[in-house]
This record gives structure tokens, sequence and C-alpha cells, in this order.
């Protein structure tokens, strides 16, 4: 089962009269928990020309000053300025030559997989599977007596149970206000935004920031069609605006992300 630390919905079940009977919590009005899970870089990203440039300096001086002191004895030479029979031995081997960054998943341009990018923080998009056919982070509806973390939580045990994750704190690293249309549907039939007077009015979404530990995203039909999720992607900072058709909603998320 999932851990109690969690504290979803299904675990906030609160005892009715003394018949026994449960009732499920109800969702908060208007209030949604989301999360911007992401995948850490896995190498350094390419140096820019300045910082090459001066690296080549810094190599180049360092050698013509190893001249200057070829004629110390051993004892005194710095193992550090080339001229020991250490660095002479390692200098004489090949250069290392670092494997490729561009991965299939780049050349093929799948935005699906978690091997792409990889200097770069990967986030997670769904898509809807209604009409509107929009992309939001993954979210849902939060119920009377969760915590933001807890919900998140339960929300990725739900989404992602193939991957380890690390929610980052406890409280929320942004929010985002939605127009009731850009509410994905199934998440609306979970809320009671959608049958009350206020069903029409903008919902507060509660970002939460977790990370990917280990283990590989993926999403049957089955799953996908639960969730009424179409698609998915994993995107960089520089790729959110292909996603947010809103400008000013776009500019905010990009100050959210690394």
């Amino acid at each position: 089962g999932i851990p109690a630390s969690r504290g979803h919905a299904d675990e906030a079940i609160a005892h009715a009269s003394g018949e026994g009977e449960t009732t499920k919590p109800k969702p908060t009005q208007g209030l949604f928990v989301g999360c911007l899970l992401r995948r850490n870089p896995f190498v350094r990203k390419t140096p820019p020309a300045w910082e090459e440039e001066y690296r080549t300096w810094s190599e180049d001086w360092r050698t013509h000053q190893a001249k200057l002191w070829k004629d110390l004895p051993d004892i005194l030479k710095d193992e550090g300025d080339g001229t020991s029979s250490r660095s002479s031995s390692s200098s004489s081997s090949a250069p290392y030559e670092p494997p490729p960054m561009t991965t299939k998943a780049d050349k093929s341009k799948n935005r699906k997989k978690l091997e792409r990018r990889l200097d770069e923080h990967l986030y997670l998009l769904f898509r809807d599977a209604s009409d509107s056919g929009g992309w939001y982070f993954p979210m849902r509806p939060h119920f009377a007596g969760e915590t933001v973390r807890s919900a998140s939580e339960h929300l990725l045990s739900g989404i992602a149970p193939t991957l380890e994750v690390h929610s980052s704190g406890n409280a929320p690293c942004g929010m985002l206000t939605l127009p009731s249309e850009r509410i994905p549907e199934e998440l609306k039939s979970q809320s009671e935004t959608s049958t009350d007077a206020n069903a029409d009015a903008d919902a507060k979404v509660f970002l939460m920031a977790s990370q990917v530990v280990s283990g590989d995203f993926s999403m049957d039909a089955k799953a996908k069609r639960e969730h009424g999720i179409k698609e998915w992607a994993w995107v960089a900072r520089d790729e959110i605006k292909e996603y947010f058709d809103d400008k000013d909603d776009a500019e905010y998320i990009e100050k959210l992300l690394l």
C-alpha cells in the first residue's frame, strides 16, 4: 500500500455516524495541486566560447611556465607544472573523448523519452484528451485534510508508479491561475467545480517541486484513459513556450524552472 506519510484523499476517509459508514472527503473548492516533476541533467553543459578560449590560454600559459623551470632539479618541480615524469607519461596517452551528448530521442525528436537533452533539466507535461487538447503540468483536485505535499505525492504515485521521486520541501514553489476552460475535463469531473454555482470560476493550481531519482516513465492506454491524458512530453525550459499559448503563463513558468 501507499505509505501513510502520503496522506492522500483515500487515507483521509472520515467516519460518519456511529453506524460505521464512511464518506470520502470533499474536494476543496477551486483548488488544485500540481507537480513540477523534474529530471536533472546527466552531463555538464558545453562551455561557452569565452570559457573554451580561457582554458586554451590557461593551458598555453602553464606550458610556457613549465619550460622556464626545466633546468631545476626534479625535487623542486611542481608535479602539476607539466614537467614531471608523471605528467609526461600522462600527456603521452590518448586524449579523453567524452561520449556523444545527442541521443536517439534527440535525433528522432521524441519528447516522450527521459533520455534526451542530457545537459538540461526536463519537466513532465500532459496533454488533455478532450477536444481542447491543452497541455498542463500533472495535477489533481485538493481534498480536505491534505497538505500540498501529500497531495502531490499521491498524484505521482498514480501517474508515475515506475519512478522513484523525491519531493523538494513542504511548500509549493509557485501558483498558476487557470480559467475553467483550461482545466482538463477528467479533473473537472473529480472536483465540485463542474456542478456548483462557481463552475466557471478560475482555479488555483499550487505547484510542488519534485525530482526523478531513478526509473523510467511510461503510460499504457488504460492509464491514459483513466487520467484523461492523450500524450505526455518531457520538455526543457526553453521549450515551454511551445506548450503554453498564454504568454504571461509561459513567462511565469520559465521563471520557476531551472
